[in-house]
């Protein structure tokens, strides 16, 4: 499955939160599995997730449509349980339609392994739904949920959106709107379709904003990420991914988005994709820094820039003592600014939209 693959990849994330539409199940030997409906189609659907400093609360309102004749439907929301603390994602979960409150049940997706860590908690939340001949029924869930978590401080939610595509045909519109007004402790959130591709979400007020597909099968999951710290770039017009922290998520930027303070390797990550393991996304700068500046290795903190590269910057890095959990490691800070312009960049805060734009002339989007 794809997300327990990219938690593999990504081994910073400690927690995975699964949550998601819901799909068409059956019943084999009493474990669950998806499968595909051939009469019923979900029409819309709208997504309201409330974000926290340590969790969120999702409500989530779909139209079902029956194209045949009378049947019932087994309905399943899953969760694949968080294996790191060993209990379920889901705190609570509830469930009405057309506004009455039915009955829900968790079942395993499969026979329970009690010695597989990480998939013992795997199943999903059920319920029957009966539709008469060419009806239209209304379904409402609700639920509070952990959060993934990459090292100490980065957070995040998580929406599965694929198991939509177990109706019948295209989702008409999938509208999610984000409410950050409880949020404390981190940024604005930066959501993205799929792992890495980042959204300019619609706002609707100071800490609320909404994005929306329309008339597609879903082959894709929503992923919203909390970070302590600015991350939010632009390099010639695209937006970077939060991913691109990777590998440090305890040492994090430090300061004014106006002249910022970065790990050296996320600074690396920002402007060359050179650690950059899913793939999906490509870096605009990537081909200009690995064709002009050599990469190095330094025996204390890691892949670097090239001595000669950082040697033209205004300020020189900055090693702080870092602490990852219960050990401190050295981490080489640089000013992103001074990398963009040594390289012949331009750096820009836009306070307005609160994000920093970077640009490099004669550089062109290499994204797909």
């Amino acid at each position: 499955m794809r997300r327990f693959l990219i938690s593999v990849l990504f081994s910073t994330i400690t927690i995975l939160a699964c949550h998601a539409d819901d799909g068409s199940t059956a019943e084999v030997g009493g474990a669950y599995n998806f499968s595909k409906n051939k009469q019923i189609r979900m029409v819309n659907e709208t997504v309201r997730i409330y974000l926290h400093n340590t969790f969120f609360i999702a409500i989530a309102d779909f139209v079902f449509q029956n194209t045949g004749g009378k049947t019932t439907v087994t309905m399943g929301f899953p969760d694949e349980g968080d294996h790191t603390m060993n209990r379920r994602c889901i705190r609570w979960f509830k469930s009405w339609v057309d506004g009455n409150r039915v009955r829900v049940s968790f079942k395993y997706l499969e026979q329970p392994d009690p010695d597989d860590e990480e998939r013992r908690h795997e199943g999903a939340w059920i319920k029957k739904v009966a539709f008469a001949k060419g009806q239209r029924r209304r379904v409402r869930v609700e639920y509070e949920s952990i959060q993934w978590q990459s090292g100490e401080k980065v957070r995040g939610a998580f929406y599965e959106l694929t198991t939509g595509a177990t109706w019948l045909g295209k989702i008409s519109s999938a509208r999610f709107i984000i409410d950050w007004s409880n949020v404390t402790k981190f940024q604005q959130p930066i959501v993205c379709k799929g792992y890495d591709e980042v959204l300019v979400p619609r706002p609707l007020g100071r800490q609320f904003a909404w994005v929306e597909f329309k008339g597609f099968i879903p082959d894709f999951d929503i992923w919203i990420w909390q970070i302590p710290a600015f991350w939010r770039f632009r390099i010639n017009g695209e937006s970077v991914p939060p991913s691109a922290l990777y590998p440090y998520s305890s040492a994090l930027p430090k300061g004014d988005p106006r002249d910022l303070l970065v790990p050296i390797r996320s600074a690396l990550e920002l402007l060359t994709d050179a650690y950059y393991l899913d793939g999906n996304w490509k870096n605009p700068s990537s081909g200009l820094f690995r064709d002009k500046i050599v990469l190095e290795v330094d025996p204390d903190t890691g892949p670097s820039f090239s001595h000669d590269f950082l040697a033209k910057l205004k300020r020189k890095p900055r090693l702080k003592n870092v602490r990852e959990f219960d050990a401190l490691m050295k981490v080489k800070f640089v000013y992103i600014r001074d990398v963009v312009i040594a390289a012949g960049g331009t750096y820009h805060y836009d306070a307005v939209r609160d994000i920093v734009d970077i640009h490099f002339p004669n550089v062109h989007s290499r994204s797909p």
